[in-house]
Parts: structure tokens; sequence; C-alpha cells
């Protein structure tokens, strides 16, 4: 059909869209600085700047996670029933990614700003704490919004390649970047510290920059949040009681599939960025690897996400292409696991490389599997609660840090890291074995657990997404629905 054929309304929601897939993905871009200096980095800081205990350290980082499990759906469902005067999502975007990311300058410049550092680990932790309670106001739209962003499957899983290219470009490109401003800051204010304040502040601003760009060059006035204060005025009136929203995500299935399976690859990612610098520094005596590691890393992932329609084409099925692309992928991790201790720096790089190219290429499936487990919710019920099934997401990521925090952790312990860093003495093998646990055994479990979660419990797959889909274009629920659920295999 031609744009001449099309009513003025196809036609606004077509421009729409392409601001979607020109602006989110370059929001996932420009945040890269964020994941890449937060992530990467934020561990190692506390540890040997802030010069806190592992113990603290986990024990901030596992509330901060408990907390958010309370928050994050909490304040996703309260997102689902407000609205403002003309709007829904995007000025959530504005002040809440000014506030968020302002905390997270914060605790970066305290040591600089003050010359304290383990006097402060009390503020420090009320400082996180503030984080994680605020943390939705910028993530919760942004998921509220993914199932709209796209009229088709096809759409979502551009969108959520895009996420992941620029994402993971954005965090290659950053990869070189961050590394020079730490050492340019620190030389020009002549101390550590100033150098991890000042990429901190960049970071953030650069951050919160790219949201605010999607939230008032693309999701203001879109029919994106015109049709979610639609939906909003409809659940006031239908007035959905916080019984039917809980029972809603207990009973879907899909989504429970879905949140075991990405928080448990997720929890093993982490442990990749959160332990990278212990790996370079102590197990291959060579810091300055890390740079080329982060670039194997994130750019060997952007490739893969773009390889995602081949696995597609071959197995004719999201779940079976993705469940297909994890096994690959675990190939690579059993390799890792076995001969670790063997590799040269460069070799593990290259062998790491081929993994994260396959890790790259499960980005075409977790979110848009998130986004058909709520499809599979409004059917299910009859109402669309996007923002609060969909910060299942953002739940699953905290959840990993969770596990990846209670792992790290226990291993760092079990080898007394914090002794170890007070006594300024070299690397026992001790370490170096304790240390390599973090790239090895641990994350070859977690990933079983994760493949498992997809192939049993996650129930859904093209066919029957595109029966839900059919369904709840025409107005029906499952209850009304004439869909012959296990012929659809």
């Amino acid at each position: 059909m031609s744009n001449s054929e099309l009513t003025k309304e196809e036609q606004k929601i077509q421009k729409d869209i392409l601001k979607f897939k020109i602006f989110y993905p370059l929001s996932e871009f420009l945040s890269g600085i964020q994941k890449q200096f937060f992530g990467i980095y934020l561990q190692f800081f506390y540890t040997n700047i802030y010069m806190f205990s592992v113990t603290f350290t986990a024990t901030m980082t596992l509330t901060s996670n408990l907390v958010s499990w309370i928050v994050t759906p909490t304040f996703s469902a309260f997102v689902d029933r407000f609205k403002f005067k003309k709007a829904k999502y995007w000025p959530w975007l504005i002040f809440g990614t000014l506030i968020v990311y302002g905390i997270q300058m914060t605790i970066t410049l305290l040591p600089y700003a003050t010359g304290k550092t383990t006097t402060l680990a009390g503020f420090v932790f009320a400082l996180v704490l503030c984080q994680v309670v605020l943390g939705p106001m910028g993530s919760a739209p942004i998921m509220g919004a993914f199932p709209k962003m796209g009229k088709t499957p096809a759409d979502r899983q551009f969108l959520a390649m895009g996420q992941k290219v620029g994402r993971d470009g954005g965090k290659t490109l950053f990869g070189y970047i961050v590394p020079v401003l730490l050492a340019a800051f620190t030389a020009s204010t002549g101390s550590e510290m100033g150098g991890y304040a000042m990429t901190g502040i960049v970071a953030a601003v650069i951050t919160i920059a790219g949201f605010w760009m999607l939230a008032l060059f693309a999701l203001k006035g879109s029919y994106v949040e015109k049709e979610a204060m639609e939906e909003t005025e409809r659940a006031k009136a239908a007035k959905i009681p916080l019984s039917q929203i809980v029972k809603t995500l207990t009973s879907n299935r899909p989504l429970l599939g879905i949140f075991a399976h990405f928080l448990l690859h997720k929890s093993y990612y982490f442990l990749y960025t959160s332990y990278a610098m212990y790996q370079f520094t102590y197990v291959f005596n060579n810091p300055a690897g890390m740079s080329i590691f982060m670039t194997v890393f994130n750019l060997t992932a952007v490739i893969g996400v773009m390889f995602g329609g081949v696995y597609t084409k071959i197995f004719k099925d999201s779940k079976r292409a993705h469940a297909a692309c994890f096994i690959s992928h675990m190939v690579f991790l059993l390799i890792i696991a076995l001969f670790y201790s063997k590799m040269s720096m460069m070799t593990f790089v290259a062998v790491f490389g081929c993994s994260s190219f396959f890790m790259g290429m499960l980005e075409n499936w977790i979110l848009p599997g998130f986004a058909a487990a709520a499809d599979y919710g409004a059917w299910v019920s009859g109402t669309r609660m996007d923002a609060f099934l969909m910060s299942i997401y953002s739940l699953s990521v905290m959840g990993s840090l969770f596990v990846t925090t209670l792992v790290g952790s226990t291993i760092l312990n079990s080898v007394n890291y914090t002794e170890f860093v007070a006594s300024g003495a070299a690397a026992t093998p001790e370490i170096i074995r304790g240390i390599s646990m973090t790239y090895t055994w641990a994350p070859l479990v977690l990933s079983c657990l994760s493949l498992c979660c997809l192939l049993f419990i996650y129930n859904l797959n093209d066919k029957r997404i595109s029966a839900i889909q059919a369904d709840i274009k025409e107005g029906k629920t499952k209850a009304t629905s004439s869909v012959d659920w296990n012929s659809l295999k």
C-alpha cells in the first residue's frame, strides 16, 4: 500500500514508528557510556577507591536489589494507572533520568569532593537505596511504551536489534573513550578519585541527553502516548483491582518463563562485566588488556545481533531459533570452563568473542519475548497492563544483579579478597583460582539453568503469538477465543 492510500492517522503512525527506530537505538547508544563506566568500574570503584569491604559492598548491592523487587513493579503498576494532563510516558523520562543519573554522579564525585572514603559508607548506602527507589521513573516508561512502539512482531524485533546494536555499539565506542577519560581526568585533577568523579559526570550527562531526545523527539505527541492515555482512561473506568493485577502476573506462564531465563542468563553476563577488572588485573596480570577484551565483547555482540534473522529462517520459529542460538553459545562456555587455566589472554578473548557473538544474537528474541508475554497477559485478562508486565524485564535485570552479587561475593570471600587487597601482596594461586570461577564454572551452571527455563516454562511460539494478537485485534480474550491452543505447536 502506497503512502497516498493511507489515512492521515496511518501515515502519522508510520512516521512515529520511524522516529522510534531512530531515537530508541540512539538513546541506548548514548547510554552505552553509562553502562560501560558504571557497569564495568563501579564494583572496582567501591572496593578499591572507597575501600569498602567485599561484604559491605555485597550487602549494599543485595539490599538495593531486594528493594527494587518491591519498588519496580509497584511503580510500574502506578504508571499504568496514571497519566499527565496531555501525556503518559515522556515527562517521566525528563525528570526521572535527571534524578537517577544525578545520584550516580554524586556517588562518584563524593570521594574527590570530600576527601573521605570509608567514613561515607552509610551515606553512600542511603544514596544507592534512593537511586533504586527512584530508578523506575526512568525505566518504567520505556518498558511500558515498548510493546506499542511497534505494530508488528517485525517492528519489535527491529527495535530489540536496535537496542542491542545501539547499546553495545555505545559500549564498544565508549570502551575506548572511558579509559582515556579516566586517565586524562586523573592527570588533570592529580588523583584517581578525581578521574572517577569527572568521568562519572560526563557519563551521566551524555546518558541523560540520550533519553531526553527519545522523550522529546519521539514519544512526545506520538500515537503511543495517545493510545496509552486512552487505555488509562478505560482502566480507570473498569476499576481493575490490585488482586487482578497480581493474578495476571502470577498466572502468566510465558512471562515467568522468559523472566527466569533472562535473569539467569543476565546473571553471568554481569559476572563478566563486574569482574573483568579482577580477571585482567590478577589472572592475566594485564589491566590494559581490558580495552581489547571489552571491545571484542561488545563488538562481537553487535555483529551477532544482526545475524538473528539467519537462525529464525533456519528454524522457522522464534523460540526454536532462540534455543538453538543459546545452545551454540553454551558450547563456547564449556570450552572456556574446561581450558581457561591454559589459555593465554588473546586466546581467551578470541573464544569469548565467539560466545559473545551468540549472546548478541540472543537479544533478537529476549525483549520481544517479554512483549509477547505482555500480549498474552492482555489476552488472558482483557486489559493491557504493559508498564507493569514489561517491568518484569527490568526486574529480571535487578534480580540478575542480585544473583551476580551473591555468587561473586561468595567467591571473593572464599579466598579472603578483602584481606588480600589490604595486604598489598601479589596474587596467590588461590586468589587466581577463585577469581577465575566467575568466568568459568559459575557462568556454565547458570546458563544450563537458564536454558531449562526457556525450554520447559516459556510456552509461546510464533503461531501462538500470532493467534493471540489476532484475537486482541478483534476484541477477544482467552475466555471468548476459538483458538485451539494445543494445536499451535
